[in-house]
């Protein structure tokens, strides 16, 4: 007598998180009616839980939930991103996005998804198309671009196998590019100081405070492309907004807190002669683009004397650069837990213990700021 076919069962597999790693996911196979067997997802990754989801589809006969009409991934994925829209209004209560981010990601379905299958129905999207466009991308994209790229659209599959319009992702079978770690030079203190001494190395006076806030704060380009007069006290500036491409100034910043930064007195009367004629709500660097800021401290070390182009790209020196400059001048003159409160970079573990800034934190960073720009004149 043949032995009874099961009902379901139950397997895992093994899926690419952003991070690289993998996590383990569990999916169930059944026949239906005509003896064709399917898979789909439970999306869970304890056994016990995928279990008792499958025994819940089992009792309310939803073994195999009923197919929806597939839809084009342009019409199914086209509000997906929308931050007033259902889907992220619920995210948001179990992670962290932003307007500005949730915009990034519709551009990026609609720049690089929508004309090569756009049209394609959203189950015969496969693992081949999608690896095809990896290749493509990455033939002129940087490797962590191609990232952006591919998850903006796995967000949206992983939506549709977890409420059932799509029995699997294909992208759970396609791995994301590695991303080759690139160290940032670092102006050695000297260089730092002979370029930012004469405001005529640079394009204008303008870019030239730009780039002596940076050296000064440790302050990354979009927080000083978003900071707005408002912002700005005699001893210190407030971190609360920054410029996004494409998307303009957005009350938000990379870490997710507002923080403040204490200032030396030399850059506090450079901000406040920028800030002079200005509204409350104007930005104090109003117009500048991110290749121009870019260009800004290229153009002023070649001008300076301190190296060529070619060299900054090999010694890989960019206006980001500012920042590693900035803490390599001021640590050991201020405590870590001080440096860190002001510049941003936390921990996980330092942004749960220090999720508030001190007073005293300031204080001891201005000190410190004071000792090691003395040389700024």
């Amino acid at each position: 007598m043949p032995k009874p076919r099961q009902l379901y069962s139950l397997y895992s597999r093994s899926v690419p998180l952003v991070s690289g790693k993998f996590t383990t996911m569990y999916y169930y196979r059944t026949y239906d009616e005509l003896g064709k067997l399917h898979s789909f997802a439970t999306g869970k990754r304890k056994k016990t839980e995928a279990l008792t989801f499958v025994q819940e589809r089992l009792k309310t006969g939803k073994l195999i939930p009923p197919r929806k009409v597939a839809s084009s991934v342009e019409e199914y994925s086209r509000d997906f991103w929308d931050f007033d829209g259902a889907r992220v209004q619920s995210a948001l209560l179990r992670k962290r996005l932003t307007p500005a981010y949730c915009a990034a990601q519709r551009n990026i379905l609609k720049n690089h998804w929508y004309e090569p299958f756009g049209k394609m129905r959203i189950d015969q999207l496969s693992v081949k198309n999608i690896e095809s466009l990896i290749s493509q991308k990455s033939q002129k994209l940087s490797s962590k671009m191609v990232n952006h790229i591919t998850l903006a659209m796995r967000a949206v599959f992983d939506e549709a196998v977890r409420l059932g319009d799509l029995e699997e992702s294909p992208f759970d079978s396609v791995q994301l590019v590695q991303v080759r770690q690139v160290d940032r030079g670092v102006l050695t203190p000297e260089e730092g100081v002979k370029v930012l001494a004469k405001p005529e190395y640079f394009r204008s006076p303008l870019f030239w405070a730009l780039n002596l806030v940076s050296a000064t704060t440790g302050t990354r380009a979009g927080e000083l492309r978003g900071l707005k007069v408002k912002h700005i006290l005699s001893d210190r500036i407030e971190i609360a907004g920054v410029i996004r491409a494409k998307v303009g100034f957005v009350e938000d910043t990379k870490t997710g807190r507002f923080r403040w930064i204490p200032i030396p007195e030399k850059t506090s009367k450079v901000l406040a002669e920028l800030c002079k004629g200005k509204k409350l709500e104007d930005l104090v660097f109003e117009g500048v683009t991110v290749q121009q800021t870019s260009e800004s401290i290229s153009e002023a070390l070649e001008s300076a004397g301190i190296m060529t182009n070619e060299e900054r790209i090999a010694r890989s020196i960019d206006f980001h650069s500012w920042r590693h400059w900035f803490n390599s001048m001021i640590r050991g003159k201020a405590s870590d837990v001080a440096l860190r409160s002001a510049i941003g970079h936390s921990t996980e573990a330092m942004t749960e213990n220090y999720f508030h800034q001190l007073e005293s934190h300031l204080i001891e960073v201005r000190e410190a700021q004071e000792k090691a720009f003395r040389g700024l004149k």
